[in-house]
């Protein structure tokens, strides 16, 4: 399952520690596979290895990113589909 993270250029939070986090949710069951930054924002790319718990492991990730408070008009792209972080 891939997972593409994206990040207004409001973003306060250094990118390395959102990675950090995830991957530290992630463990062995994904991997942080890039991320960038320019003017108009900030990605984060991820792919989960096994797509029995990616549902389990996706929620984790909202989870990691809302708690450490993410701009409000940050969103996933999973495997293709658009997904708000704020629903």
């Amino acid at each position: 399952m891939d997972v593409f993270i994206y990040f207004s250029p409001r973003l306060t939070i250094p990118r390395d520690e959102i990675e950090d986090a995830l991957q530290e949710h992630l463990g062995n069951r994904g991997e942080i596979t890039g991320g960038g930054s320019g003017q108009r924002g900030a990605n984060i790319d991820i792919e989960i290895f096994d797509d029995e718990s990616g549902p389990e492991l996706l929620q984790g990730v909202e989870r990691t990113l809302r708690r450490m408070g993410v701009p409000q008009d940050t969103y996933l792209d999973v495997d293709g589909q658009r997904q708000d972080l704020y629903k």
